[in-house]
Formats: structure tokens, sequence, C-alpha cells
């Protein structure tokens, strides 16, 4: 059901990942964070060097995000399963204006699962 899947696990790792994106020439993005430092700090970094006109390797190109939400997050730091099924369903999937191939969830690895 998903074709490809990648993990990386620190905001260093923003620019490798925007690489890998591009290297599939995909332009528009979908984005769901959790509610926390992590997930704040890394959606920040990759949206600063991800939205925008671009020229490098790929070629030229615009960075967008088509979708963006945050998911919330329980007392116990794990995610509100509600606030998850929201941020999916509000993901678009009928306008062509705002639909990704990608979606990008941005957790720490005991709430992605």
């Amino acid at each position: 059901k998903y074709p490809f899947f990648g993990r990386v696990r620190s905001i260093d790792g923003v620019i490798a990942f925007i690489a890998m994106l591009r290297g599939f020439g995909w332009q528009r993005v979908s984005l769901i964070q959790t509610d926390d430092v992590y997930a704040i700090d890394f959606s920040s970094a990759f949206q600063q060097e991800w939205i925008g006109n671009h020229n490098d390797r790929s070629g030229e190109w615009i960075g967008e995000i088509g979708y963006s939400n945050t998911i919330a997050l329980n007392s116990d730091g794990l995610i509100d399963e509600d606030s998850a099924r929201k941020a999916l369903d509000g993901v678009p999937t009928n306008d062509p204006s705002k639909n990704s191939r990608v979606i990008l969830l941005i957790a720490q690895p005991h709430q992605a699962f």
C-alpha cells in the first residue's frame, strides 16, 4: 500500500530527506506532525528548506505544502487517536491543486506506531 517509506531521525537529515523527495520529482507534500518540540522543530526546518522557488542539481522546482495538520498528544505523550484520525481524514484527495503524492509524518518513533 505504501511503496516508499523513509525515516529521518534528526533535524540534520532534513537536507538529505529533501534530496530524496526531489529524486522522485516530488514538489508538493502533505505534512502531519505531532505536537511536541522535536516534531515542531523538524517541521519548521523542513518547511524553511522546502517551501519556495529552488534551482539545484535536480533542476528548477517550487516546493509546496499541500496540506498541514498537527496531531495532539495525550498526557502520556502518545498520540490522541481522534486527533490523528481527523488529521488523516483531512488530507485532500479530490482537489488537484492541493493533492500530494507524499504524506510526511513527523513524530517521535514511539508515537509513529
